[in-house]
């Protein structure tokens, strides 16, 4: 049997139809040891496997044969009720057929559990064992026949199946919750009967520690789709040499969870992390260091910033050991794929960049390359201290599936544009990517991703489009942002358009800036701009890197704060930036304005730190760049023994003036850790750099 990629859909839509505008990030396919987690999703929506044209239906007992879709802890999830199991008399293409249905809908994740038997010798029954690789001798790829590219290419590669960063991430949850976690290799046998003695002995030979009848089909499937993998074997039953049909205790008893899972792992509970012996920017008005300080986290909040050591318990203690701790920065305009085009095109002014190099380029995405180059974006910026992000760019619901992932925070939005003279919101393409990204996206996980209405610019859209945008962000209760006033030429441009009226105040007139709004670059805008900004809250994007870079011109930030305007500081794309390393644009954002206005005073180190954290928090309408109690847990720890911070006089003036990227040594992002010690926890570093490297650069530059 070769199903067709039509097969797959059929199911996808019927699904669809079923669970309306839910959309699943992450697939658990459970056996009966673990199936209760279906019963305890909230909002559940429950769809039996025989209703769904193509799916098989399982025959293990226990197994409940539904999929469940709901949120689980926040995450949008859908969990398979029980598997299908090649003894049953499936092919593996069947018993793998959910994962890619489930890809279709929307999953990137797919969680599997088993119930296996242990042949390592030096393990228990109850052990809790994660799953760092497998073995599948004796089994035929579920991809053999016609390969669908649609889901991936001919020959995978198979070099991580189990996602390093996923397993990074079980690990310190294990920790936290006091788990013994094991790590071993699985090897897959067919079954139905148990493994002879002579198999159990061949396997600890070929290195694995757990074998069974289940999973391998699937995770090879999920890794075919481009899905990131996480693998556990909860409480094994011990297999020893002569052993054969004891691994499950009698035949066809159901193996329960192992004893060696404590009961409050499986509550559901919110994580509390203290911070302890560190020196803590505040960034409050007076932009207080604290030193000696304790912060306390709780879920994703901060619960307390002080001198005294808190009550506990805490699941986690980290020791700051003297080090700078410091709200994350918020890099308020990005363009996160763009890593792909770093150095490329470099030497021209902006309106040649575009048109002969970047747009070009831009014409050959897909999918796979926004997403590999969307990951290096973001791992680069969480190495250097960012915890939230604006980014403005195209194919954006991908981008948002690697900021879910990552674990940033991140407003995102499409950049419409509309050349055409007709205009039919109902089928305009940038008005459907904005209503399916508002539907999809728009409060995710707690508010994780937010979704903005969003214009690219005067100069690339017409009133039609920004008369929609307006209304359906005022519809919506959603922000706005706009790219102005970058270049003169736009600048005067639009005036002679507009019979004098700048950028803000032509897109004024539409209702634009009714609601809470950012203005990227704002170049050459005006103190009669300055003037509507402050009054209707837009906030200024300051882009010195790109704009010097560009040659675009320097923005009058210092004047626009003396006017009222809420000033914040983004990177700009990196093909117009080539870094995201926060803290160049952070002393840059700083001395420019003095040299500028030949005043050492026009913007001052907290001036600047303001920008990159509690500015940038207010922009984006979130309670983000300050360390208080109810804000989020959107911290950096700065390694204050680096030799270029060396000494410490003024901490806020090294954090500016002296700071580099390489400098952060930790990164909390709604309070979980994302990054530690050169080390990424949420992004498998390595599979983004061969997947940038072998396929994004020849798809996008043709080499």
């Amino acid at each position: 049997m070769n199903d067709t990629f039509a097969q797959y859909q059929e199911s996808a839509d019927y699904i669809r139809a079923r669970i309306g505008s839910f959309v699943p990030k992450v697939a658990m396919v459970l056996g009966s040891g673990l199936g209760f987690m279906g019963d305890v999703v909230d909002n559940p929506i429950a769809v039996p496997y025989g209703e769904i044209p193509h799916f098989k239906v399982s025959t293990a007992p226990g197994h409940k044969g539904q999929l469940v879709f709901g949120t689980l802890e926040g995450q949008p999830v859908a969990v398979m009720q029980g598997r299908m199991h090649h003894y049953e008399g499936y092919s593996y293409e069947e018993v793998s057929y959910a994962v890619r249905v489930l890809r279709l809908l929307g999953c990137d994740t797919l969680i599997v559990t088993n119930a296996a038997g242990c042949v390592n010798t030096g393990w228990k029954a109850g052990d809790l064992m994660l799953i760092t690789d497998q073995i599948k001798i004796f089994m035929e790829s579920p991809l053999r026949g016609p390969n669908l590219p649609e889901f991936g290419v001919r020959f995978p590669d198979s070099s991580s199946l189990y996602t390093p960063a996923l397993r990074q991430v079980a690990r310190e949850s294990a920790a936290a919750l006091g788990i013994e976690l094991r790590e071993g290799v699985y090897m897959y046998f067919p079954g139905p009967q148990y493994e002879t003695p002579a198999e159990v002995r061949f396997a600890r030979i070929a290195g694995a520690d757990a074998v069974g009848m289940s999973t391998a089909p699937e995770v090879i499937v999920a890794g075919h789709c481009g899905m990131q993998v996480l693998g556990f074997t909860p409480g094994p039953a011990p297999q020893r040499a002569g052993g054969a049909g004891r691994r499950r205790g009698l035949q066809g008893q159901i193996l329960p969870p192992g004893a060696g899972v404590p009961e409050e792992a499986v509550r559901r509970r919110r994580m509390k992390t203290l911070i302890s012996n560190v020196r803590a920017v505040l960034m409050d008005e007076a932009c207080t260091v604290l030193p000696g300080a304790y912060v306390a986290v709780e879920g994703s909040k901060i619960a307390s910033v002080g001198t005294e050591r808190p009550d506990g318990p805490f699941d986690r203690e980290i020791d700051g050991q003297g080090n700078v701790l410091m709200p994350g920065f918020v890099n308020a305009h990005t363009h996160v794929p763009m890593t792909a085009m770093r150095g490329y095109g470099d030497g021209h002014n902006l309106q040649d960049w575009l048109n002969d190099y970047i747009f070009p380029v831009e014409a050959r995405w897909d999918d796979r390359a926004v997403a590999c180059c969307a990951d290096l974006g973001l791992a680069e910026m969480i190495a250097s201290g960012v915890t939230c992000i604006a980014d403005m760019y195209m194919r954006t619901g991908v981008i948002a599936q690697r900021v879910a992932r990552a674990g940033i925070s991140a407003n995102l939005s499409c950049g419409g544009v509309l050349f055409s003279d007709s205009f039919d919101p109902e089928t305009d393409h940038d008005c459907v990517a904005q209503r399916a990204l508002t539907e999809e996206w728009h409060g995710y996980n707690g508010g994780q991703i937010l979704v903005d209405a969003s214009i690219h610019g005067e100069y690339t859209s017409r009133a039609d489009l920004w008369q929609w945008m307006a209304g359906y962000a005022r519809e919506k209760g959603l922000g706005m942002h706009v790219h102005i006033s970058e270049t003169r030429a736009e600048h005067e441009a639009c005036k002679g358009r507009h019979g004098g009226l700048t950028p803000i105040q032509t897109l004024d007139q539409y209702g634009v800036w009714d609601g809470r709004a950012i203005a990227a670059h704002c170049v050459w805008t005006t103190p009669e701009d300055w003037a509507i900004m402050a009054e209707k809250g837009v906030s200024a994007i300051h882009n010195p890197v790109s704009n010097l870079k560009l040659g675009s011109g320097i923005a009058p930030v210092a004047a626009m704060a003396a006017a009222g305007v809420n000033v914040a500081l983004g990177t700009d794309g990196v093909s117009s930036n080539n870094s995201t390393d926060f803290f160049g644009d952070l002393k840059l954002a700083s001395m420019l304005q003095n040299g500028a206005n030949c005043d050492p005073l026009a913007t001052l180190p907290a001036d600047a730190l303001r920008m990159a954290t509690v500015n940038g928090g207010k922009a984006l309408g979130r309670k983000t760049g300050r360390l208080a109690a109810g804000y989020d847990a959107d911290l950096i720890l700065v390694d204050f023994n680096a030799l270029n911070l060396t000494p410490c006089h003024d901490v806020v003036s090294n954090l500016v003036y002296a700071a580099h990227g390489c400098d952060v040594a930790m990164n909390m992002a709604r309070g979980t850790v994302i990054y530690q010690n050169g080390e990424f926890l949420t992004i498998d570093i390595e599979r983004v750099r061969r997947e940038v490297r072998d396929y994004a650069l020849p798809l996008l530059f043709q080499k």
